[in-house]
């Protein structure tokens, strides 16, 4: 005999199998010993959708600070994630927001160390992208 389940509770009293509603109605259980309880599962909502835009306020590195929110776009693509910050066209992906968004950091992360140590040589494009970078990040003041 098997048991479709919602959600299945573990405690030290016993178990608990708690079935959906159509699995209640339609299922016998024997031998499961008073300690069971056995209850249809309460209606749960949908899960909401998932954004399509965040505001990234930190970093990875510890040198390097936000200071103000960079707009993150979220793009959801046949099961790949991609993280877009659209004003200096960098990006990173995963399989899911969390990962893009470790992707995108370090991506931000090494644009504004390269800039940074490149900056006198920098063509003019460049020198914009350096300026919305910096705009944004800054390298964390010294303690002490």
């Amino acid at each position: 005999m098997s048991v479709v389940a919602e959600r299945f509770d573990l405690s030290k009293s016993g178990a608990s199998f708690i079935p959906t509603q159509r699995e209640f109605e339609k299922t016998k259980i024997i031998g499961l010993g008073e300690s069971a309880t056995l209850r249809p599962a309460p209606s749960t909502k949908a899960p909401r959708r998932p954004p399509s835009r965040i505001q990234l306020g930190a970093l990875k590195r510890g040198n390097l600070q936000i200071t103000s929110p960079i707009t993150v776009e979220i793009e959801r693509r046949k099961g790949t994630v991609l993280a877009r910050w659209n004003a200096v066209e960098e990006f990173g992906y995963g399989p899911n927001i969390s990962e893009a968004l470790d992707d995108l950091i370090r991506a931000i992360e090494e644009l504004f160390l390269t800039l940074d140590e490149r900056q006198a040589d920098l063509s003019s494009d460049l020198k914009i992208v350096r300026e919305t970078v910096s705009a944004h990040i800054r390298y964390r003041p010294a303690r002490g």
